[in-house]
């Protein structure tokens, strides 16, 4: 299954952020266009998967970590906390503190 291969593809890499397309394309012998079709195909989009990646860890981050905000932040790729802090309470309806506080009392 290509969504599962690509999501186990999709982890931060050291520096910060996560492989872009045409790497995880590389990484599973395809053309970029050709991972593209077989996700449409699974009606989904690489996007989505990172999206859906940057969640999963910011929320593993959050709930059983000492790092601020900030350096999750820059671990999921993010040169702005503030653009993660948007991103985290678009998806959640929580800001990440907010979360955090909540997941841990």
């Amino acid at each position: 299954d290509v969504v599962l291969r690509v999501r186990a593809e999709l982890i931060p890499v050291e520096g910060g952020g996560y492989p872009n397309l045409e790497q995880v394309a590389e990484r599973l012998h395809l053309s970029s266009r050709s991972l593209k079709r077989r996700l449409l195909a699974q009606d989904t989009t690489f996007l989505q998967l990172l999206k859906d990646s940057r969640l999963r860890d910011a929320r593993q981050l959050l709930e059983h970590s000492a790092m601020s905000v900030q350096a999750i932040s820059e671990r999921l790729g993010y040169t702005n906390p503030a653009n993660f802090s948007r991103a985290f309470q678009r998806w959640t309806g929580e800001a990440p503190s907010v979360w955090r506080e909540r997941r841990r009392s």
